[in-house]
């Protein structure tokens, strides 16, 4: 299945969307299968603390939510400019929601980057299925780790992002951002 179908099964398809899908397409490599895609909106900063159903399009990106086998991916492209975002699957630390009456919001804190997004419940449910379908899969394929392993910190999570943030903007080297990770995660 391509993004663009994905898209189609979803109902989310929109005209302006079409830059984000081809790109987002380009992105998804041979060994990847797409479980399901949708249109919406991303925060581009983190959301810390209590999250909210209120819409601000300060800060928000149109794009395409991509779920693989592999990942979480969202990609914003507009006439050849974007940007992207992903959370690998054995990266997940957590995933929130906040439902309101129409919207919900839902969080996806992976290791070094987060997705969050509002968009419908029924949109959002869709999502969280194939998150969950994805996992599922796999988890089939590797061996489980327990609880302990995969918990982390809040401030671990800040320390993290934070960390990825001066590496996107070139403050500090991918070694000393290597380094300085694993120090965190105590790897």
């Amino acid at each position: 299945m391509t993004v663009s179908e994905a898209v189609d099964r979803s109902k989310t398809s929109s005209a302006m969307s079409k830059g984000s899908i081809k790109a987002a397409q380009k992105m998804i490599s041979p060994s990847e299968e797409i479980i399901w895609a949708m249109t919406s909106n991303v925060y581009t900063d983190p959301v810390i603390g209590e999250l909210s159903t209120q819409v601000y399009t300060k800060g928000m990106l149109a794009g395409v939510i991509v779920v693989t086998d592999q990942r979480i991916l969202f990609v914003n492209n507009v006439l050849g400019r974007g940007t992207s975002k992903e959370v690998r699957l054995s990266d997940i630390r957590s995933i929130d929601s906040k439902s309101g009456n129409i919207l919900e919001c839902l969080r996806i804190i992976g290791t070094t980057n987060m997705i969050v997004t509002t968009n419908s419940s029924q949109n959002i449910q869709e999502l969280r299925n194939a998150i969950n379908e994805a996992i599922a899969g796999k988890n089939a394929q590797t061996p489980a780790q327990t609880a302990d392993d995969n918990a982390l910190e809040a401030s671990d999570i800040q320390q993290l992002q934070a960390l990825k943030q001066l590496y996107d903007t070139g403050v500090i080297t991918a070694e000393e951002f290597a380094a300085k990770k694993a120090q965190i995660l105590n790897l």
